[in-house]
């Protein structure tokens, strides 16, 4: 039975997967999945960890309108660490390092 962190990074890879679904809700899957994932990591998935929290805690900075990009951007880049996090724990059997 899957546990409630996998269940949020295998919607968020489904998301991703489906071009006419919306980006946010991978964003918010991505980031209840690293919220609720065991602690600690180990090696390169603790390293992916510390970037996911780094970059979650910019996205509060982003407000004006000329930062929507940027936001959106940051937003992907999350959800894409989420699922190279997913695929090293062993959450998820697709490769996401790119």
């Amino acid at each position: 039975m899957p546990t409630a962190a996998q269940h949020h990074i295998v919607t968020a890879e489904t998301i991703v997967l489906d071009p006419l679904q919306d980006s946010d809700d991978a964003y918010r899957s991505a980031t209840e999945y690293v919220a609720a994932l065991p602690q600690p990591l180990a090696g390169h998935a603790a390293t992916l960890q510390g970037t996911f929290q780094h970059k979650l805690g910019l996205l509060p900075g982003l407000t004006g309108p000329r930062e929507v990009q940027e936001k959106d951007y940051l937003r992907k880049k999350l959800v894409g660490i989420a699922l190279q996090i997913g695929f090293l724990v062993s959450d998820l059997k697709r490769d996401w390092r790119n």
